[in-house]
């Protein structure tokens, strides 16, 4: 297996990151002021996307800031089809892996 690329082994450790900070964003209050909720919105709602090994990866976040609560929904996909959070741990799990060799 070809090793990840500095650009692609960032995209996926900050797709992980972000979705491990928000897995439990519903129980976090809400920033008090609408603009402030806005600005979280836009700040935290991206997409990451990039080719290894003729496989096209892509992580989408959506945050929503309501009154009460935040909502976040994380989606991973690869080649188009939706998949869990390990096809992105995989990735770093063989990336550990190659360079322990």
């Amino acid at each position: 297996m070809r090793p990840l690329s500095e650009s692609q082994s960032e995209k996926v450790d900050r797709a992980l990151t972000h979705h491990e900070r928000y897995g439990n964003s519903y129980f976090w209050a809400s920033p008090p002021y609408a603009s402030d909720r806005r600005r979280m919105e836009k700040r935290d709602s991206f997409s990451v996307k990039f080719r290894h090994e003729g496989r096209d990866y892509e992580y989408e976040s959506a945050v929503h800031c309501s009154c009460s609560n935040i909502y976040y929904k994380g989606h991973f996909f690869v080649d188009g089809e939706r998949k869990n959070v390990r096809a992105f741990k995989n990735l770093l799990t063989k990336e550990r892996h190659n360079h322990a060799d």
